[in-house]
Formats: structure tokens, sequence, C-alpha cells
């Protein structure tokens, strides 16, 4: 019975395993005849199939880091190992089926870190060996490693535009990458730290695609950038759009080089009023006596 409900991901992090054919045979029950596959089409990429169907594509990324905490901290059966790695695999196919958020040891455990991605990584296991074993050091030590398994996929997935989104356009980035973002909402607790490195790591990251003119293909760290209301929006939407601004501007710009002095007082007033003019025409109040916008 329980071979029938066992689920693909369980070939997910075998290395050694590709497939395995399931057969059931018993009078008390249909028969079941079953083939899960993990095909990989490159490093980053798999594919899960049972019976040749794709039920689910991951974007995986390892990181390999060596074992350096104090030897008092690792278990024993862990002692002499020299080198460790935390795998990370973002589902690319938005479907019900996917365990999202489940963390595996090699195999999958009952443990779910309400991460919207899978963490696999050698944690120390419970006696009963369904859940993770939170006291352990040696699992709160690898936790601190699995955010620098997740930015690099997250990353790479935000600069292959097309790849989640059925209809990418024109668009040079991926938005829906950032649905892979983890909210402290979701996340269980024991996982927060991982979140929090996560928030660390991006905050350095150029990772803030900008609207406009100019900025297609253009990335900002998030300290450099701010959101703009949809009041603002709509402001610089009227103004690309006013049929007399590109004249009067160039108009300006000509005053300018010809008088080579700041603006006199009446071209301070003639842009006030540009910008008011503008502001009255989308409906926007604008403060009389106050400083020019």
């Amino acid at each position: 019975t329980n071979l029938r409900g066992l689920p693909p991901e369980t070939l997910l992090f075998l290395q050694k395993l590709q497939e395995f054919r399931i057969t059931i045979e018993h009078p008390s029950m249909a028969p079941l005849q079953q083939m899960y596959q993990v095909v990989h089409s490159d490093e980053s990429r798999l594919s899960l199939l049972i019976d040749g169907r794709t039920v689910q594509k991951y974007h995986v990324k390892h990181f390999s880091f060596k074992v350096d905490m104090p030897r008092h901290n690792v278990p024993e059966n862990r002692r002499g190992l020299l080198t460790r790695t935390v795998t990370v695999a973002l589902p690319l196919l938005d479907n019900d089926r996917t365990p999202a958020g489940r963390v595996f040891a090699y195999l999958p455990t009952e443990s779910v870190s309400g991460m919207p991605f899978m963490i696999n990584a050698d944690f120390e296991l419970a006696a009963s060996r369904e859940s993770l074993k939170f006291d352990s050091d040696w699992n709160k030590w690898i936790r601190h490693k699995v955010a620098l398994a997740f930015v690099p996929a997250f990353l790479s997935l935000l600069r292959e535009p097309g790849v989640l989104s059925t209809d990418p356009g024109e668009c040079t980035f991926e938005p829906e990458a950032f649905r892979f973002l983890p909210t402290f909402e979701t996340v269980d607790s024991y996982f927060n730290p991982v979140a929090k490195d996560i928030k660390a790591l991006l905050a350095t990251e150029p990772i803030i695609p900008l609207q406009g003119k100019g900025s297609d293909g253009d990335f900002f760290i998030p300290s450099q950038v701010g959101l703009a209301s949809p009041a603002l929006l709509d402001l610089l939407d009227a103004a690309t759009s006013y049929p007399n601004l590109a004249k009067m501007q160039q108009q300006q710009q000509q005053q300018q080089e010809v008088t080579k002095t700041t603006r006199s007082t009446a071209q301070q007033q003639q842009t006030r009023g540009l910008v008011h003019r503008l502001l009255a025409e989308r409906a926007f109040p604008v403060a009389g006596g106050g400083p020019s916008p």
C-alpha cells in the first residue's frame, strides 16, 4: 500500500539511482505497474517522470563546503568527513503535486521548511528517521549553508526570461523567479535563519529591475531603488505623452545654450506651470503657493 503512494521525488537526490519500477500483484487489490525516472538535461536541470510522462521539472543548485565546525560538535558517525554539500531544487512547473518545502536527507523526510523550494543535505535525523533532529548542532551548522545554494539558483533564473513565464514578451528578465523568495509568514520557525540569510545575501545583489525607458536589462541592489506610487507612475506617463512637452523642453534647452546662465524666474514659473497643468489634466490636486514640484 505504501508503494502505491510513493512520490517520484524520492529519486530527486539519489545520485546513483536514476529509475525504478514498481510492480504490485495481489489478489486483494488492483495490479499496479509504474516506472519512475529522473532525467538530467544539464547540470542544473532535471525532470521527474512517471511512465514516461513529465510530472515536474527542477532548477537545481549545489553548494559544497568544508567541514570546519569544532570537532566536538561533529556527530561521531560524521567525523573524518572533509566536505559536505547542500542542494536546493526549485520546481519550474506550477502544479499541485509538488511537495513544496520538503526537506530531504537524500531521501524525503517528514520535515517541511515552508520554503517554496526543496532542500537536501546530510542532516541528522531523529531516531524514527522521519524528521530532522532539531537540537543537533550539526543540523544548525548546515542550515546556514542553504542560502549559499539558493541565491545562485535564484539569480540564474532571474536572468533567464521565459523559463517560468508562458509569454515573457519583450521582458529581459524572469519576473516569476521572485515567487521562490521565502516569506517569514510561511517559513517554519526552525528555518527562519535560512530566510534571514537569503535576505542578507540578496540585499547586496542587483536583483531589482527598473521600469522605464533606458532601464531595460539593468538591475539594481534593493537599497538603490524605491517603489513608486500609482499616482507618480500616472504623472510620469502623462509627462511622456504630453503633446507639447518635447517642444517646450527643446525651447528651454535652446534658451539655456544661448544665455549660458541659470533659468530666470520667468522660466522657473513656466516649468512650474507646465507641471501644474499636467497634474490638473490628470486630476491631481496641486497646493498653491508651495515649492515647485
